[in-house]
């Protein structure tokens, strides 16, 4: 057997050192602003068209690893084109599809059975360190400042809108949920539970799923109205779908 065959036994610690803020936090409640160098990370708050889109991750290509690559490529591309809002976009979703790869394999009790190949997508600085570098290269050439304060609050906000987003999926369709706490409602599809989840959607700007919960909830007008938004904000660039296009057809996904 190749050694890039072979499979390796893992088992990760609960808790992140974050990169963006320093803090150690449990590797669950992370967002993907805890794994970027905070120099990264800060123009997600600075520029609006970044800030806006922050909590949208884009279709994937059908599995973590597919995904990363597609969106690690696109960021690629777009750094090389000097196109820096396109890449950091890119780059976002590349991580967030690598880390969700590492943070469900931190979920397996014993740890996971891993080839060579997926032990190396749990190093971040093989795996990003020259895309990082030639970003970081690029926002300094802007000579852009930096409130450390008001970042951290930033970061924490957004884990805090993407731990209730988490809670109030499964409380609206199951429920109950144990995320966070053990939490239970009266009844499945609880108008309150899901009217909050569409104001929560909405200001995260997911409006396919505020029109999901808005259709569960019989708001035909706007479940109607938060369908235009969606697709008046598609999820990827027609650049990002092709890449997404070439990598499943390298991996034969049918998706």
């Amino acid at each position: 057997m190749a050694d890039s065959e072979k499979v390796y036994r893992v088992a990760l610690p609960s808790e992140y050192l974050s990169r963006g803020t320093g803090e150690q936090i449990a590797l669950s409640e992370t967002t993907v602003l805890d794994f970027m160098p905070n120099i990264l990370g800060s123009r997600f708050m600075a520029i609006p068209e970044l800030r806006a889109a922050l909590h949208q991750y884009g279709k994937g290509a059908g599995s973590f690893i597919a995904s990363e690559e597609a969106y690690r490529g696109l960021a690629e591309d777009e750094l090389a084109a000097r196109d820096l809002t396109a890449s950091l976009e890119a780059y976002k979703k590349a991580l967030h599809y690598g880390t969700s790869f590492v943070k469900g394999i931190s979920t397996l009790q014993g740890g996971g059975a891993l080839t060579m190949d997926e032990l190396d997508k749990l190093n971040l600085n093989n795996r990003y360190g020259s895309l990082e570098q030639g970003l970081i290269d690029a926002v300094v050439s802007q000579e852009v400042g930096f409130n450390p304060t008001k970042y951290a609050d930033f970061v924490s906000a957004a884990r805090e809108r993407e731990k209730r987003e988490a809670q109030l999926n499964q409380l609206f369709y199951q429920g109950k949920t144990a995320l966070y706490g053990s939490t239970e409602v009266a009844a499945i599809g609880d108008p309150n539970v899901g009217r909050e989840y569409i104001d929560l959607s909405v200001a995260m700007g997911n409006y396919d799923m505020a029109a999901g919960v808005a259709g569960e909830l019989g708001y035909e007008e706007k479940a109607m109205r938060y369908d235009e938004q969606a697709a008046a904000t598609p999820r990827d660039t027609p650049k990002a779908q092709l890449y997404l296009d070439l990598i499943r057809a390298k991996y034969g996904i049918d998706y």
